[in-house]
This record gives structure tokens, C-alpha cells and sequence, in this order.
């Protein structure tokens, strides 16, 4: 999914890299940010997916800062996109519902 471009910054934004350094395959990860909007997210405690995970009341500190740390980046990405919106005109979709009783005739 992730070419050399995207080390380089290329056209993807709002990225959060998670790598939990006790993932055997930390190393092919992505381990410094990138730009101000492809972070990266060093989970010294953690291993493969542990911040997507539930939280669970064993889990590491670092786990948890990094679940904040997450949260904190998207809403921040979500605001940034309203603000950006606001005042735009909004496009209709280009499909329909169906009629009620679910068919088209």
C-alpha cells in the first residue's frame, strides 16, 4: 500500500504509523514522522496491532499513551477537514435510494 512515496511524504496526509518495537517486523515500519500529518507513533511496550486493540486494565502505559495519542490526531484531522469545508457548498451524492419496499420499477 505504501510505496517509497509514501516515505517521502508524496500525496497522502493523516497518517498515524503505529509500531510496537516488540513486533518482530517494527523494523519495516514506518519510525520517524514523516511530515506534520504522517506521524509516527513508537510504542516501546507494544507488539503487532496492540493499540487496535480493546484496552484491557494490563495494558502499558505506552499502549495507552499511544491510543491517546491516536484519538487526539484524528480529532484534531476531523477538525481540520470541518474547517476547511465550512461554507462549501455540499454535492449530492450521484446514487439514490431506492423507493420504499426497496425496488426499482
Amino acid at each position: 500500500m505504501f510505496g517509497p512515496s509514501a516515505r517521502d511524504g508524496g500525496s497522502a496526509s493523516n497518517i498515524a504509523f503505529s509500531n510496537g518495537l516488540l513486533d518482530p517486523w517494527h523494523g519495516g515500519g514506518v519510525l520517524h514522522n514523516i511530515s506534520h500529518s504522517l506521524v509516527a507513533i513508537i510504542i516501546p511496550e507494544g507488539a503487532h496491532h496492540i493499540d487496535l486493540m480493546f484496552s484491557h486494565p494490563l495494558d502499558p502505559p505506552t499502549v495507552i499513551h499511544a491510543r491517546q495519542m491516536e484519538c487526539s490526531l484524528i480529532r484534531e484531522w476531523v477538525a481540520q477537514a470541518q474547517a476547511r469545508s465550512k461554507g462549501r457548498k455540499r454535492r449530492q451524492p450521484g446514487w439514490q435510494l431506492a423507493p420504499e419496499g426497496g425496488a426499482w420499477s
